[in-house]
């Protein structure tokens, strides 16, 4: 009887566990006070019809932590969102440059996101990209370096190396083990 009790005590728990697992995503949570701001672009192209990434972007701590209070929420800015080329909109001109680029690109905006220790999920959607999640790791300590380093005189040093990593989904079609490499942007 002792051994039945205890076969099903542990039949819940691992059940627990698993549905603990499978839970949705919800909210907007952080772990850490550390500086994860970045643009972090796919070392391999990662395009489903028109529209391609252009990168994840992580904003400065500040703007997370109103995010998850529910302060400042903008319909065209996430702290943590995906941007896409629409490859099939108008070539048009930067002004400060002179480069090409497509006129279109649309920013995913999270409907939630978790940060903890060293994993990141997060889950959007647009009306132009469809639904957009990620689960993966994320160095947060030698991203952490390179915005120490930013703007210094030795610069943050060889950023080509991934610090981001995982699978991606885009409107359905999944990208398994993309690897993100981070930049402070121009």
């Amino acid at each position: 009887m002792l051994k039945t009790i205890s076969t099903l005590a542990a039949a819940v728990l691992i059940a627990g566990i698993a549905l603990a697992a499978d839970a949705p995503l919800k909210g907007f949570t952080r772990d850490g006070n550390d500086d994860l701001f970045g643009y972090y672009m796919s070392s391999t192209p990662v395009r489903v019809g028109k529209m391609e990434l252009d990168h994840m972007h992580i904003g400065m701590k500040e703007d997370l932590v109103k995010w998850e209070k529910g302060i400042e929420r903008l319909d065209t800015y996430a702290p943590i969102m995906f941007q896409f080329t629409d490859t099939g909109s108008k070539m048009v001109k930067n002004e400060e440059n002179g480069q090409m680029y497509h006129q279109n690109l649309p920013r995913v905006l999270p409907t939630a996101y978790r940060i903890q220790g060293n994993t990141i999920a997060w889950t959007g959607t647009s009306k132009e990209v469809g639904a957009v999640s990620f689960t993966g790791t994320i160095d947060r300590k030698k991203i952490a370096k390179f915005n120490a380093g930013a703007g210094t005189e030795a610069g943050p040093g060889d950023t080509s190396a991934a610090v981001i990593k995982g699978d991606l989904t885009v409107a359905g079609k999944v990208f398994k083990n993309i690897a993100l490499s981070w930049s402070g942007g121009d």
